[in-house]
């Protein structure tokens, strides 16, 4: 069965052409070129990086990138496994009748509860309450801006306050701009090639031209 990485390959060997021309011309770690020429995608950084990795290196050495694309597809899809359900025990346990006096000592314990707390209203822990949010809208901080900026292509994955990261494939010259109330936790797959300017102030070069980069701001 051809794969992406198969298909790939032997074009980049009709042509004579080395991993590096190509790593130096996409502005793509030599790695991650040989991760896709072997077919292990397991040392790229996500599948939608991947895509767009195998997209261009097709678009370079002039093949169909749908057809690559639909190779890497079949390929994940040919890779997952179908679980068998588990089967059914023939015991058999009477459970209706358990249930039944389950749900009515939950109702009476529910009930109890209710007319115990419904006896004490204790309007001092509201204050407290009130006062503890006024409190935390005072500590809040102030809002951080933070723009990307790609000078040559390059993968960003970003999380905002700690949340799930969001992740773009940026050409030179597209640009990002996120806001933020605590931190940046950010991840760029080309070093060299972004720029990154935290409430208007650039922060220089972040590393080698096809390099990773972790950072966290501020």
């Amino acid at each position: 069965m051809d794969t992406p990485g198969k298909a790939l390959k032997a074009e980049r060997k009709r042509q004579k052409k080395s991993l590096r021309y190509f790593a130096v011309r996409l502005k793509i770690n030599i790695e991650y070129l040989k991760a896709i020429e072997d077919d292990n995608y397991s040392l790229l950084p996500a599948d939608i990086f991947t895509k767009a990795y195998l997209r261009l290196y097709a678009e370079a050495l002039g093949l169909e990138n749908d057809y690559i694309l639909s190779l890497y597809k079949g390929r994940s899809e040919a890779e997952i496994v179908e679980i068998p359900a588990p089967s059914r025990s023939k015991f058999v346990f009477p459970l209706k009748p358990v249930l039944i006096i389950f749900f009515l000592v939950l109702i009476i314990i529910s009930v109890t509860v209710l007319m115990k707390s419904g006896e004490q209203k204790p309007a001092e822990e509201f204050v407290n309450k009130a006062g503890e949010q006024e409190i935390l809208k005072e500590e809040k901080p102030g809002t951080l801006s933070l723009k990307i900026t790609a000078t040559e292509i390059t993968w960003v994955s970003v999380s905002i306050d700690g949340g799930k990261p969001k992740e773009w494939l940026l050409r030179a010259g597209e640009t990002v701009t996120l806001t933020a109330m605590e931190k940046f936790a950010v991840k760029v797959g080309n070093a060299g090639g972004t720029r990154l300017t935290l409430n208007g102030e650039e922060l220089g070069v972040l590393g080698p031209h096809g390099k990773i980069a972790d950072i966290v701001l501020p």
